[in-house]
């Protein structure tokens, strides 16, 4: 009839059944990850198991709770896995991971370089990295590899980074040295114009390089370059200076020959003095010579120069020296012709003996020479009487002088022994046979200047036509000088008063002509 009863009744049922399951073995040691300080890794429990179910798995690294995946540091890293079953029952395992830092530590040099031998950088500094940090970074020095030449070659810097693990990284960085500047001169023989004979010795130039300390410096030679002339032309010298690496550089000094110096004579006839007779020496010939070559010598002729006198001058006898060039030089030898040597008389009238009773022989006509020719001018210098008078014997004597074109002169006397004679009747009348003087008061006669002081002018136009003498006597009476003279119209007749041996006082001026004598008196005064 569906009637029921009930009651009830408790049973309590307990779980003391721990869980179980398999504690996770790893097989260490794990490397970190890439780039990181830590290994993410996953040990979940998976097969935990309990009679009642499990509530919970637990996963601690020392007392902090961990999930996975979990990133385990380098080192050991220990691990408490706790499994929990509904009932709270527990079961707990422990275990190890081992992570290591395998990863090297990355190092990045200074990037390589091509540089002249002359800006080689130092070693710069590198950047290093690491996931678990870097503990240094050591430059390791330098190594060289020598290059085709000493300044080119190879430098390889090289530095190790160690990081925090004691991994350790290299790196290295090359440093190309390279030599390709050329050296240069530092000084250079300088360009210069010199003469022909003054070319100065091949000069010494320096040199530098960026990084040879010692250069060498070659001289190739001169050219010569023809100029205008033998003795005008160019000289270039050229040098070449290489580095240790074949690299060079020439140079060049221009030297500018000229030849403006003249040339000189190496011997020439000397100048002279010869005497009017002398016969002139011949032609020399002289030579001559150049600083730098070769002269030749043309003779130019002879002038001649007049001197004081017609046989006193200078024969300039002249040649000219030219070098290869056109230079020249002239020189002249003077050949000084002089005439020193007095005139000779060829004739002088002879010495006579005569009364004083006798009136004195007319005055000659000496006649002279000279040894170098032309003309000779004879002056009468008069008469120089010892005595006068009957009374004693006495002399007069008469003196020319000849003188040349050049004044040198010579004397010639005459000696009239005037002999002294006794008073005789005859005498008187020999003077009383004696033409009579007349005093010119009509002037047949002029004289001037009258008075003078030497130069007289004797006018004897009114005698034209005939044959006269005129004489002068000093106020002794004594015959001073005379003269034939054969008249023409308007004739002057000059005498040197002083030349004929006059001295102030007065003179008779007297003419005879057809026996008959005009007379006139003359001064002569200081």
């Amino acid at each position: 009839s569906g009637n029921t009863a009930t009651c009830s009744f408790d049973v309590e049922v307990e779980d003391n059944e721990d869980p179980t399951f398999t504690c996770p073995t790893p097989s260490n040691p794990y490397s970190a990850d890439a780039g990181a300080c830590t290994a993410a890794l996953d040990f979940e429990v998976t097969d935990a198991e309990d009679n009642c179910g499990v509530a919970s798995v637990e996963y601690e690294v020392g007392s902090n709770p961990i999930t996975y995946p979990y990133d385990f540091p380098v080192g050991v890293t220990t691990v408490l896995v706790t499994v929990t079953d509904v009932s709270g029952n527990t079961a707990t395992c422990t275990f190890s991971v081992v992570v290591q830092d395998t990863q090297l530590p990355t190092i990045t040099p200074p990037a390589n370089v091509t540089v002249q031998c002359n800006s080689i950088p130092g070693p710069g500094t590198p950047t290093a990295s690491d996931n678990c940090g870097i503990l240094s970074v050591v430059y390791n020095g330098q190594t060289i590899t020598p290059g085709a030449c000493p300044d080119a070659y190879t430098i390889t810097h090289q530095w190790t980074a160690t990081d925090l693990s004691g991994n350790t990284n290299t790196a290295t960085r090359t440093v190309t040295v390279i030599d390709t500047q050329k050296p240069n001169f530092t000084s250079v023989p300088s360009n210069v114009t010199v003469q022909c004979d003054a070319i100065p010795p091949v000069g010494t130039p320096t040199a530098t390089d960026n990084c040879d300390a010692s250069v060498a410096i070659t001289y190739i030679g001169q050219t010569k370059t023809n100029g205008s002339c033998p003795n005008n032309y160019t000289l270039t010298r050229r040098w070449v200076v290489a580095d240790n690496c074949g690299n060079t550089r020439s140079t060049s000094q221009v030297i500018t020959v000229i030849d403006t110096g003249k040339p000189f004579f190496t011997s020439f006839p000397a100048n002279t003095t010869i005497n009017c007779s002398d016969p002139v020496p011949p032609v020399g010939t002289p030579t001559a010579s150049d600083a730098c070559g070769t002269a030749t010598v043309l003779y130019l002729g002879q002038t001649t120069v007049s001197g004081s006198c017609a046989n006193n001058y200078q024969i300039k006898r002249t040649w000219r020296a030219t070098d290869q060039c056109g230079n020249s030089t002239v020189s002249t030898q003077i050949i000084q012709v002089v005439d020193n040597t007095p005139p000779v008389f060829t004739s002088v009238p002879a010495n006579v003996t005569i009364l004083c009773t006798e009136p004195l022989p007319p005055v000659g006509t000496p006649t002279a020479s000279d040894a170098c020719g032309g003309y000779v001018h004879i002056t009468f210098l008069g008469n120089t009487p010892s005595g006068s008078g009957c009374e004693t014997s006495y002399t007069i004597i008469r003196t020319w002088r000849a003188d040349d074109l050049c004044g040198n002169s010579a004397t010639a006397t005459q000696v009239i022994t005037v002999q002294a004679v006794p008073f005789a009747p005859e005498v008187e009348e020999r003077d009383a046979v004696r033409p009579s003087v007349s005093w010119d008061d009509n002037g047949l006669l002029t004289l001037q200047p009258n008075p003078t002081t030497d130069r007289v002018l004797i006018g004897l136009g009114s005698f034209a036509g005939e044959r006269v003498v005129v004489s002068i006597h000093n106020e002794l009476g004594q015959l001073l000088w005379e003269r034939t003279v054969e008249v023409v119209p308007d004739l002057m007749l000059p005498v040197q008063l002083r030349e004929a041996g006059a001295k102030p006082g007065l003179f008779t001026v007297s003419v005879r002509c057809n026996g008959r004598v005009v007379a006139k008196r003359l001064v002569l005064v200081e």
